[in-house]
């Protein structure tokens, strides 16, 4: 596993590969307005789940392929129905790519979402690759059957 470090009062961020895979180490600077989301992304989120936010602009620290920062942008779906989902929040979040660029980059970008119970704000399940061009899966809390989230 690679050990990933944000440090936003020494404004650094670093990567640390295991020793097996030659245990680099690479540091940037981040900038000073910095965005990097240091947190469970369930609690970044919840803004959205309750509605207070229409999106949140966020940054990621990534290593594959060199040390990066990257935008981001979580946004939560339209509820189109009134079917059991509608007691749950779905979160998509993904790259900011700008209008044109994300419909593009549509087929090759994971679907990540997470899922919220839209009365209490309690984390449901999320999708994403299990690891950097890894399968797309979801992990869901106990009890929580993953055909009963919206599609």
């Amino acid at each position: 596993m690679v050990l990933v470090e944000v440090d936003h009062e020494k404004g650094v961020a670093r990567y640390t590969l295991p020793a097996a895979r030659g245990g680099d180490i690479e540091t940037i600077r981040l900038p000073a307005d910095d965005r990097v989301a240091n947190a469970t992304l369930g609690l970044l989120f919840q803004p959205l789940v309750r509605r207070e936010v229409e999106q949140i602009e966020f940054q990621t620290f990534l290593c594959r392929g060199g040390a990066r920062l990257v935008d981001f942008v979580a946004r939560a779906a339209e509820r189109s129905s009134r079917e059991p989902s509608d007691q749950v929040v779905e979160i998509r979040f993904g790259p900011k790519l700008g209008r044109v660029l994300s419909w593009l980059a549509g087929a090759v970008v994971p679907e990540l979402r997470f899922w919220f119970d839209a009365a209490e704000g309690r984390y449901l399940a999320h999708r994403m690759p299990l690891y950097g061009g890894g399968p797309e899966v979801v992990v869901a809390r106990e009890g929580v059957a993953a055909g009963a989230l919206p599609r």
